[in-house]
């Protein structure tokens, strides 16, 4: 690889403003330097080939992928790779037996582009420098060696043009419950995450938004992304505080969340709520299910006796929420890799429910509106043998006209309807009043 070292800026959006809106554009952002999680940002734009799926073509998609999966001795988080996301609804795909996805899709399923170059800021070293592959296309290099020279590009202002409203009433939110708790009392799950959406309109620019998100509510998988499809542009924003999965060649992790708590602006009462949530016997059983099955997901491609869990029940804080946080790691087999994984344990455990397959039928059952890429998953896989992922919660999509924001919670037996309703509120609250201009 090839690097080229800038003077560093705190801000990823000095170098990355002039790329917002390029096809494909992707933007990994850790948050820094307002975040302690994460510490490394990477983007890139106009990759070299692109596969997209209906869900039909996954074995070939994930043979290509697999191809460039290597472990070369470079240390650097990307050196040229893959970039994508996988929306909810593949996970339908994956597993038949979850049910049939939702008509009218805007995104495909899964989007891969692979990315010869990338920017990539370190704060903790405080660098900053474009890396390319040495055969990388002149016009291309060009064309982004000025775009890091413009970092005073100027876009029309976003404004919503009309307020959020959800798309699920209180009425259809508590007829949704009850069905809910009739499942659970049958047997039939443990727990299901059940998510209602949001919808604007708006105009301008849907970076800006993104800007005022990250700005608002800092966290350390943020993704920006513009996906241009079916003639359209899409673009998804993506303020998560979770990861899916991550690998550096063999070694695994993965660090779901369940159990979520609102902030105080009075520290005791903050840390008092902060305490209680990591005592609360329901939201450690929850996060212990969702555990578990993880363990089992990881069991089907990592070394026997390799999985572990690191850490149980931590606390994480955010601008907005407290949320209760497991570590589960293990050792991917030699015969496999990341992708593996990636297929087998998609969609993350901790937006569906367990066990699983049946969880993933009664939201197929009961939610009116797709998911898209909120509860899928954004991701690079670099060819030095490193791969990171989040799981795409806070996380809204724009296009054309329209955004929507989603939101949900896992709905166990002693759940308590007003207050899983509540907790919807706590977790996108903070984000629908930045986009409305609201303290």
């Amino acid at each position: 690889m090839i690097t080229e070292s800038f003077p560093y800026n705190s801000s990823i959006c000095h170098f990355f403003n002039a790329f917002a809106h390029a096809p494909q554009a992707f933007l990994f952002d850790s948050g820094k330097p307002d975040q302690e999680q994460g510490h490394i940002d990477i983007f890139s734009a106009w990759p070299t080939k692109t596969m997209r799926s209906d869900g039909k073509d996954l074995a070939n998609i994930k043979q290509t992928l697999s191809k460039d999966w290597q472990s070369q001795h470079i240390d650097l988080p990307f050196c040229g790779g893959w970039m994508g996301f996988a929306s909810y609804e593949l996970g339908y795909a994956l597993e038949e037996k979850s049910g049939d996805a939702l008509p009218n899709a805007k995104l495909p399923l899964f989007f891969a582009g692979y990315y010869p170059w990338a920017f990539i800021v370190d704060h903790d070293l405080q660098t900053a420098q474009l890396i390319y592959e040495p055969d990388i296309d002149k016009a291309l290099l060009s064309k982004i060696q000025q775009g890091l020279k413009k970092s005073d590009v100027s876009y029309p202002d976003f404004l919503l043009s009309q307020a959020f409203k959800p798309l699920t009433s209180w009425q259809q939110y508590q007829y949704d419950f009850n069905q809910i708790q009739q499942y659970l009392t049958q047997g039939d799950c443990y727990q299901v995450n059940y998510a209602q959406a949001y919808q604007a309109t708006f105009k301008g620019s849907a970076y800006l938004a993104y800007k005022k998100l990250r700005h608002t509510v800092p966290s350390p998988f943020m993704v920006y992304a513009n996906i241009h499809h079916k003639g359209e542009e899409q673009t998804i924003l993506s303020i998560s505080p979770e990861r899916f999965l991550k690998a550096v060649n063999q070694q695994l992790e993965t660090k779901p969340i369940k159990g979520t708590a609102g902030r105080s602006s009075d520290k005791a009462q903050d840390q008092k709520i902060a305490l209680s949530l990591q005592a609360s016997e329901k939201n450690r059983a929850e996060n212990l299910m969702i555990v578990d099955l993880l363990r089992n997901d990881f069991g089907r491609d990592c070394e026997v006796g390799s999985i572990k869990v690191d850490q149980l029940f931590a606390i994480e804080s955010y601008a907005n929420v407290h949320h209760l946080v497991s570590t589960i790691t293990g050792i991917i087999k030699e015969d496999k890799n990341i992708w593996d994984v990636f297929f087998s344990a998609f969609p993350g455990g901790s937006i569906t429910g367990a066990p699983k397959i049946r969880a993933s039928q009664i939201i197929n059952e009961l939610e009116q509106q797709r998911r898209e890429i909120y509860c899928g998953s954004l991701f690079y896989a670099s060819n030095n043998g490193r791969f990171d992922s989040s799981i795409a919660i806070r996380t809204l999509l724009a296009e054309k006209n329209h955004i929507t924001a989603w939101a949900g919670g896992g709905i166990v037996k002693d759940s308590c309807a007003t207050d899983e309703f509540q907790e919807c509120q706590h977790k996108i609250g903070t984000l629908l009043k930045a986009l409305e201009n609201q303290s």
